[in-house]
Order: C-alpha cells, then structure tokens, then sequence
C-alpha cells in the first residue's frame, strides 16, 4: 500500500465521518442560537434614523395616534415601547368613558329636573302669572 492509497482511505474511516458530523451538527447548532437571539454579539446597539415618538401628555386625538413612531429592534419593534403606548391609550381611553359616563349622567338629572319642574306649572307658558302692563 503506497501513501496515496493510505491518506485517500483515512477519509473513509468511520472515526473520520462521526468528526465530521459532530463538526456539521456543531457549526448547525451554533447559527440556530444566533439566529434565536440566544448568543449574543459584541455589537453595540444599533442606530435609528427615525427617534422613538411616543404619545403626547394630556388629552390625547386621533392625530396623536398617527402620529406615534416606533425604533425598529432586530425583529420588529422594540416590545417596551409599544407596550407603554398600548397602556397610555387604555388608560386615556378608560378616563375618555368614564367623562362621558359623568356628563351622561348629569344629562339626565338635569332633565328629570327640568321634567320635574315643568309638572308643577298648570298653563306650561313661560310667562304665566306675570301681569302685562297695558
């Protein structure tokens, strides 16, 4: 057996091909946790042309919803910043309901109120009882 025959069975030994499995199995392993975003890099944060805009304090238009921007993260947008504007408009839309509830309420008070007033008038005129002068 010459040397040639030698190097070109060494390929061949089952030692050889279970290495280069494992080394296959290994490098397949090793992009799925970066790829998952369980390894991470040594980069630093990266940048964005577009700043984070977030609603407005205050009473809040439907403007200010159109007018919100989110940073772009690494696989969509930054999970902290849409949750603190998810929780600004439910908070704002729950005081929103409990305005109109308020004022619906008022609503009707004044116009049993008013109801209730006008019972007591027997003509219904605005100015019965007063006497014109003539």
């Amino acid at each position: 057996m010459n040397a040639a025959e030698a190097l070109s069975g060494a390929w061949h030994d089952r030692t050889v091909q279970l290495f280069l499995v494992l080394v296959a199995l290994a490098v397949v392993a090793g992009v799925a946790a970066v790829a998952l975003g369980h390894v991470r890099g040594v980069l630093d944060e990266p940048t964005h042309s577009r700043p984070y805009r977030p609603l407005p304090e205050g009473r809040l238009e439907p403007d200010d919803v159109d007018d919100v921007r989110f940073s772009l993260a690494l696989r969509g947008y930054r999970m902290e910043e849409v949750d603190a504007v998810l929780t600004r408009l439910s908070v704002a839309l729950a005081e929103r309901d409990d305005e109109v509830r308020l004022l619906r309420d008022k609503l009707v008070e004044r116009d049993e109120a008013k109801d209730g007033d006008d019972d007591g008038h027997e003509d219904g005129g605005e100015d019965g009882g007063e006497e014109v002068p003539g």
